[in-house]
């Protein structure tokens, strides 16, 4: 038996206390490393919520409420066993132009998915839709129409589908016609600009709850569960959502039909998961209207095919008008104040009188009778010939630029000198040398009315004294003087 003395006790209860001390401590501690854990997970994890849809897409959603798309698939045709893995699909759709707009490669198009396979985009319907090795067995192909930012049309025709084989039809792919079937729509694949459409179609559902609904709930109550990043909520209507809030790289969504009991209505593709790849940094045709990028002017190209050509291209031409220099933007260049030699020649010529170039012939001298032919004088012309006229200090106004008719040039036998006729056959007097008569001497108002004055003394001196010979002529050999 061991005793212990009051000395061991009081030892052993101090260590006894130290000791849960530490375990004290420890726990909260690991207790409080925890909770910070916790805290961090939470505060990284972003919430997905709904928000309102884009500008762009509120716009030109009412633009589109008129078509109302009807689709049909013309092959495969119903419960048609095909003997290829080579599967053609051709569709028609009326009511909706199916185009892609070049600028922004977005448009109208279509959705076609085979099984549960991702959805094709399809923009032409030019050439068949070909899908290669398919399995053997029986398929379902679905289509339906979308407008250019991806949201189902829901009214009745929009959608489509028909049940085929290749090689043999077996059990798989076949939903029972008499329950609800869930297509899945979107989101899926890459996106770059939030927020995303979240969107499906329905088939075999009402559309919203019937009053009926107390008499047999099971046909007409359902909902949607949808779960995005491990977040879930319900949806007990037929609307697209926009949603917010995925992280950057790959995200997924999951949705599932419910019945009336909260369970799952067990039918084939209705409960389908997809992915969602968002990258921030890519840059997608979507983004553009996501973001409101695409302008309002040239928006209406992604639901009319023929509003660029119509629209669009005049505008851009007057732009392009406009962008043209103007007349205020044209430099003017001031007028130099020095004369150019041609403009100094051309100022200080005298106008010429007769447009018709000078008789380049020489006149031909003859000796003259003894009586002398009268001239034309003014008091200022002397008897001293043409050395001693005196230009006049009176500045006289420039003649008025007169057309002499066509000049004729004869000789006359009786004064046996030449004379020079006009067009009518009247002399006219010009020699080349006679001194210049002022126009205020002269009486006449033509060339055929003019008079020649007599002179206040008779000179003495012939016509030959006072003509000059043409330095230019060459000189006669006998001028008989």
């Amino acid at each position: 038996m061991v005793v212990l003395g009051k000395t061991n006790i009081q030892r052993f209860l101090n260590a006894l206390l130290m000791l849960l001390l530490c375990w004290g401590l420890v726990a909260c501690g690991g207790s409080s490393q925890t909770a910070k854990s916790l805290g961090d997970r939470s505060l990284q994890q972003e919430a997905i919520a709904e928000t309102a849809p884009p500008l762009s897409i509120r716009t030109l959603q009412p633009k589109l409420a008129a078509y109302q798309p009807q689709v049909q698939i013309l092959t495969p045709q119903p419960n048609e066993i095909l003997s290829q893995t080579q599967v053609a699909v051709t569709v028609t759709v009326q009511d909706l132009p199916i185009f892609k707009d070049e600028e922004h490669q977005l448009g109208p198009h279509l959705q076609v998915s085979l099984d549960n396979q991702p959805a094709r985009s399809v923009y032409s319907l030019d050439a068949p839709i070909m899908f290669e090795d398919v399995t053997p067995g029986t398929h379902l192909l679905r289509i339906f129409v979308v407008t250019p930012w991806g949201e189902s049309f829901k009214n009745e025709g929009a959608y489509a589908q028909t049940q085929f084989a290749v090689l043999t039809p077996d059990r798989n792919h076949r939903p029972d016609p008499n329950l609800p079937l869930l297509t899945y729509n979107s989101p899926e694949g890459l996106y770059s600009a939030q927020p995303l459409l979240l969107d499906f179609f329905l088939t075999n559902a009402p559309l919203q709850w019937s009053e009926t609904a107390a008499l047999d709930p099971a046909s007409t109550n359902w909902r949607i569960r949808v779960t995005a990043n491990a977040q879930s909520f319900i949806l007990d209507d037929w609307q697209p959502l926009y949603l917010e809030g995925f992280r950057p790289g790959l995200n997924w969504v999951k949705l599932e039909f419910l019945g009336p009991n909260g369970q799952p209505i067990d039918n084939v593709f209705n409960n389908m998961v997809r992915m969602v790849n968002y990258q921030p940094e890519e840059v997608t045709p979507l983004a553009a209207l996501v973001t409101n990028a695409i302008p309002t002017s040239e928006q209406m190209t992604l639901i009319d095919p023929t509003y660029r050509d119509r629209v669009l291209q005049p505008a851009t031409l007057e732009n392009e008008i406009e962008t043209e220099p103007s007349i205020d933007s044209v430099p003017i260049v001031e007028p130099s104040t020095e004369l150019s030699p041609i403009e100094e020649i051309i100022t200080t010529q005298d106008p010429e009188i007769n447009s018709e170039p000078a008789p380049t012939e020489p006149i031909e001298t003859q000796q003259l009778d003894d009586e002398a032919i009268p001239l034309e004088t003014t008091s200022d012309i002397g008897t001293t010939g043409v050395d001693s006229i005196e230009p006049s200090t009176n500045t006289q106004p420039a003649p008025e630029e007169v057309t002499v008719p066509e000049e004729i040039v004869i000789v006359n036998e009786a004064l046996e000198m030449p004379l020079i006729l006009d067009a009518q056959g009247i002399p006219v007097i010009v020699p080349d040398q006679l001194p210049l008569i002022p126009s205020s001497e002269v009486n006449a108002t033509s060339p055929q009315e003019a008079v020649i004055t007599e002179p206040a003394e008779t000179s003495s001196e012939s016509l030959a004294d006072i003509i000059e010979p043409n330095e230019l002529d060459p000189a006669p050999e006998n001028n008989g003087l």
